[in-house]
């Protein structure tokens, strides 16, 4: 009788160790990808936050966007965006989220993962040069002022151009001397990439803004830069 129970006890543990992993909505911080047209991960971070109700908050830098209109049913997730007429459609997997990202004219996939707070790279650090400063983007026939700042090996900032700005970006430069920025809102997506050549000179620019565009170009340090 006792080997019985024994044998018993046993199917059960076995049993519920190979069941499937039921899916958490994980509190802390996300970190997200967007998916280009030429599959070019836009990433970004945010904070899940489930209280009384589940609000995240979209981090770059010190800016925090805090979204409230969130939806669970089941294993998925609705999160519509404040000011801009875009929104997410999310399945909860035991990896993460995953789904869709929507605006009025597009949709672009979407993946994150919790427990993740970095945005590029995992790894510390180590360039040669420093993006803070003043820098004169031309994109085409486009010219834009790139103001960044630089702590802890983050880098922070926007580009202006003569009809405002581009909000905010965050990122870094790599150990291969690679300057990284991303920014995202539910309005603006946008992925700024370049080399660092020299301490003033960016080669390789390129400028991601959506699902689809993409800008490409030069830029110079220029303390003194003004727009036309």
């Amino acid at each position: 009788m006792n080997k019985i129970f024994a044998s018993l006890a046993l199917a059960v543990i076995l049993l519920v160790s190979c069941s499937p992993k039921e899916p958490v909505l994980t509190p802390g911080v996300w970190r997200a990808v967007l998916i280009t047209s030429d599959s070019t991960e836009i990433p970004f971070n945010f904070e899940l936050k489930i209280a009384q109700d589940t609000t995240i908050e979209i981090i770059t830098g010190d800016y925090r966007y805090e979204v409230k209109d969130i939806e669970k049913r089941g294993d998925s997730l609705f999160i519509k965006m404040p000011l801009f007429s875009s929104s997410f459609a999310l399945q909860l997997t035991t990896e993460g989220l995953k789904g869709d990202f929507l605006r009025t004219s597009y949709k672009m996939a979407v993946n994150a993962k919790p427990d993740e707070d970095w945005r590029f790279v995992k790894e510390p650090q180590t360039p040669a040069f420093s993006a803070a400063g003043r820098w004169l983007v031309r994109l085409g026939e486009k010219e834009l002022i790139g103001e960044f700042a630089e702590t802890a090996g983050k880098v922070t900032g926007s580009f202006l151009t003569p009809s405002g700005d581009y909000r905010f970006f965050e990122g870094l430069v790599t150990s291969e001397n690679r300057l990284m920025m991303s920014c995202f809102d539910g309005g603006f997506i946008r992925l700024f990439t370049a080399d660092m050549i020299s301490a003033d000179s960016l080669a390789n620019v390129k400028m991601y803004s959506g699902f689809s565009s993409l800008e490409e170009g030069s830029a110079v340090r220029r303390e003194d830069a003004v727009l036309p």
